[in-house]
């Protein structure tokens, strides 16, 4: 099972939202058509309330060094980078209801989560909820 399914068989859905600008938004849907749900927030009012990292101090760091070789050992390639390089992002979940159940946020370039973590994490919150007699994704 791929991610995004394991991810829908938790209740969950995917949504993305860069910094960009709409065509920038455009040019990843045309990149990611399985990306689902994506949106642009230019402002970064998005970034600024889930208090995700900006500035040169989430760049120039060991930790973007050792994601970069490991990116590049692995056959990835830097893109075209769209919006603000400065800005960090990060990984929210929520209810329907708007609640934050989750966040990770990003400390520097790559520090992004894996999918399989997101499971595994997605598998979690709803046994929680289970235990006190509802799905977490409702």
């Amino acid at each position: 099972m791929d991610a995004r399914t394991a991810i829908e068989a938790e209740g969950f859905q995917l949504s993305f939202i860069g910094n960009g600008t709409a065509d920038h938004l455009a040019a990843f849907l045309d990149q990611f058509p399985e990306a689902g749900q994506a949106f642009t927030d230019p402002s970064r009012a998005t970034y600024r309330a889930l208090d995700l990292r900006k500035g040169v101090g989430s760049l120039l760091s060991l930790g973007m060094v050792t994601n970069g070789l490991r990116a590049v050992r692995s056959g990835h390639k830097q893109g075209i980078t769209a919006g603000d390089p400065m800005q960090q992002g990060g990984l929210a979940v929520f209810s329907r209801q708007g609640t934050r159940l989750f966040l990770h946020r990003d400390a520097t370039a790559g520090d992004s989560m894996s999918a399989e973590l997101l499971v595994e994490i997605l598998q979690e919150i709803n046994a929680n909820a289970r235990q006190r007699g509802r799905r977490a994704s409702s």
